[in-house]
């Protein structure tokens, strides 16, 4: 079987109407199944396998991250490192740095063009992103 690298996450502020909205609509018209809810934070997932982050008051996330918007898309990534490289060699700036909750999983912001922010994000054995100095 093929390993799919595809869009699998998206991060979303739920402060605003809109994101309020969108977490309602996640949960009844597309019958997403919340895994999460604690003060600040919710997780829905859509039965694709799609997960859905909201973050409300009160939650914990990177700094500037909903500076650009109120929706920031993540993809997966074989090899952090070398993705947060390649997107600074061309001219991307690493936010608030990449952040290793477990030794299996290791995510951060990035800003393109000053315009933009995505997520990037590995799942792996541990192997690659516990031993990974941060870029």
């Amino acid at each position: 079987m093929r390993k799919n690298n595809a869009l699998q996450r998206v991060s979303i502020n739920s402060a605003t109407p809109s994101g309020a909205l969108l977490k309602q609509f996640a949960t009844n018209a597309l019958a997403g199944t919340v895994v999460l809810n604690e003060p600040g934070i919710s997780i829905v997932q859509l039965k694709d396998g799609s997960i859905l982050e909201f973050y409300g008051f009160g939650s914990f996330y990177a700094e500037r991250i909903f500076d650009k918007g109120n929706m920031i898309v993540n993809f997966k990534v074989n090899d952090i490192q070398s993705s947060v490289k390649e997107f600074m060699n061309d001219g991307a700036a690493l936010l608030d740095g990449i952040t290793r909750p477990c030794s299996t999983y290791a995510y951060c912001y990035l800003l393109l063009n000053n315009e933009m922010v995505i997520g990037i994000y590995q799942e792996d054995t541990g192997s690659d992103v516990e031993s990974a100095p941060d870029a």
